[in-house]
């Protein structure tokens, strides 16, 4: 009411000085004001990049440990126990991860002393571990070899790493849509929607008598040319996975396809998924065809800088490999190391 007052004794002030002069200038200048900034709330909402909000990116670090894996060839990075070495040089990258993702084949066949020595260091220095793990239970009929697979072996593996003293906080289902209903390879299920929520929720129970407090989250390949409807497909196995647990995922990791149009898939399904209270991360890797650490770093870098300039406002950003490159994650000031991305990458001072 004040504000009209205010606008009403300017006019007839201005009308007594200058006999001619209106407020109608001030009133369109007003309007055209609240109209812009109507329109910019409206194109932030419909972006998510207002500025106002925005917040840190949680990294996850996964490189590849050097267990070895006669199945697919990959060696994995040669000095990868060195990071749990207390005085290795990778301050700047360690202050920006917040968790520490490792593969199943390294608790499977890990020694106990650099398994010790792993779960250590991330404890002491407050990082937190998750493992990546196929959910989904194989048979004699279908799964058995395939990845994505092998949910029983959970308890087990959860298991040892609680006896070797880790704190198992995160599971990554390995692609248990892809893997379970459209995989079309030896051994492939192509299970339904509901009988691969039914199986996952079975496990999940099962290794939460170990790890009672363990957080599940999934990943999958975004986009995928090889399903026209993906994208619904992937709303309904969410829908799916909260009828068989109880609850939503925590997260949802896109295993980015990098050759194909991924930006406008993962724009349309961040909103779902935020609606959710699903946190949504990319994975930040190479094209899975380098054959040197340069190559591997030149276009992880430009992975990294297309998915922070299209999504500022992403919950999380996971660094890793499942390929040979790099070779080497250590020190974070030499280039092509997977530490020295994380620095790169993230701007760390």
């Amino acid at each position: 009411m004040n504000f009209h007052f205010n606008l009403e004794r300017r006019r007839l002030n201005d009308l007594t000085l200058a006999g001619r002069l209106t407020c109608t200038p001030i009133l369109v200048s007003l309007s055209l004001f609240l109209a812009s900034c109507a329109n910019n709330v409206a194109q932030r909402a419909s972006t998510g990049s207002d500025p106002s909000s925005e917040r840190p990116i949680a990294a996850w670090l996964a490189p590849l440990d050097p267990t070895p894996r006669p199945f697919n060839g990959t060696q994995g990075s040669a000095d990868y126990f060195e990071l749990f070495i207390e005085g290795n040089s990778w301050p700047k990258a360690e202050a920006q991860i917040k968790v520490f993702k490792i593969y199943q084949q390294l608790i499977a066949r890990g020694s106990e002393d650099s398994l010790r020595a792993l779960f250590n260091y991330l404890r002491v220095h407050h990082v937190s571990l998750a493992i990546e793990f196929g959910a989904m239970t194989d048979t004699d009929n279908c799964g058995r070899g395939v990845e994505g697979f092998d949910g029983e072996a959970l308890p087990n593996i959860a298991r040892r790493i609680q006896s070797l003293g880790g704190n198992l906080v995160y599971l990554a289902m390995d692609e248990p849509l892809w893997y379970g209903k459209y995989y079309n390879g030896k051994n492939a299920c192509h299970s339904s929607i509901d009988a691969i929520s039914a199986d996952v929720a079975k496990n999940i129970k099962s290794v939460r008598v170990v790890s009672p407090g363990i957080i599940v989250g999934d990943i999958e390949p975004v986009p995928q040319a090889q399903v026209p409807d993906w994208s619904s497909e992937i709303l309904k196995w969410l829908t799916a996975y909260k009828a068989a647990t109880g609850e939503n995922l925590a997260f949802f990791h896109a295993d980015v396809i990098w050759q194909q149009p991924w930006q406008p898939f993962v724009s349309s399904l961040a909103p779902n998924l935020r609606n959710a209270g699903i946190k949504l991360g990319v994975i930040i890797n190479g094209t899975g065809d380098e054959a040197a650490d340069q190559t591997w770093f030149t276009n992880t870098m430009e992975h990294c800088r297309q998915v922070k300039e299209r999504f500022p406002q992403l919950d999380e950003l996971i660094f890793q490999s499942w390929t040979t490159f790099p070779t080497r994650v250590l020190p974070e000031s030499a280039p092509a190391t997977m530490t020295n991305l994380v620095t790169q990458c993230l701007g760390a001072s």
